[in-house]
């Protein structure tokens, strides 16, 4: 039909969506069979949402305005109950707020490039790398996302000038990496020679908001005279982002 020149326009109950099918079994303890594609949702021209509170969507139900009073009860003691409506409508705002995001990504890109950053969400970029403190910084970072309720993302940078690392280094690097992921993180390898760089153009690409960095030990003296994997990702970083 929209091949043909027709426009469509349907309602669709959040649970029908495939992609999130064993999230609602999850919550509902009832597999929903009848799935759509999720590119009828991502690829549609406009979404409007119809929202209403659970009470006021139980209170349609009796009145019949929904299912007949038999098929109503039914559903009120089984799908449509009080906390299974809280958590379809926090899925409903999320998921269309996710396409709203798309949109406005691609909008920013387009009017104001990707050099700057519009903090429409939080998103949170952890620099990370083999030393034994970045499980700390991880740790810390995933407690950051979760109170702003933001996205986040671990990267590590890979430089020539750090030259062949050890098995050791790769394998503390690597425990980093899995840690991250473990902990819902999205994970990135950069590669770059000049590291603070890399984290800004990346940074930049992803609308990060902020960045979290964590502090060597070692002495300044030592770092002055040291090739560092990722601790040169410093304050500079920082600035350059939001400048």
């Amino acid at each position: 039909m929209l091949a043909a020149g027709i426009d469509v326009y349907t309602t669709l109950n959040v649970q029908h969506l495939e992609s999130i099918n064993d999230i609602i079994s999850q919550i509902t303890g009832i597999r929903v069979r009848e799935t759509i594609p999720d590119a009828v949702f991502d690829e549609a021209d406009s979404v409007e949402i119809v929202d209403l509170p659970p009470r006021e969507l139980l209170e349609r139900l009796r009145e019949g305005k929904v299912y007949l009073p038999a098929q109503a009860e039914r559903a009120m003691q089984s799908f449509f109950r009080g906390p299974n409506l809280g958590a379809l409508r926090e899925i409903t705002l999320r998921r269309t707020a996710d396409r709203i995001h798309a949109h406005v990504e691609t909008s920013r890109l387009a009017t104001a490039g990707p050099r700057e950053t519009w903090a429409t969400a939080e998103t949170l970029l952890v620099c990370i790398g083999p030393s034994p403190t970045s499980a700390r910084v991880i740790r810390t970072s995933k407690r950051l996302a979760a109170s702003l309720n933001a996205r986040w993302i671990a990267a590590s940078v890979e430089t020539s000038q750090a030259g062949s690392p050890s098995s050791e280094v790769l394998t503390r690097l690597l425990d980093n990496v899995q840690l991250a992921e473990r902990l819902g993180a999205e994970t990135a390898t950069l590669s770059g020679d000049d590291v603070a760089e890399e984290i800004i153009r990346y940074a930049r690409a992803q609308n990060v908001t902020k960045i979290v960095i964590g502090k060597t030990a070692e002495p300044r003296w030592r770092r002055l005279f040291r090739a560092a994997w990722w601790t040169t990702c410093s304050s500079r970083a920082v600035q350059s982002m939001f400048t």
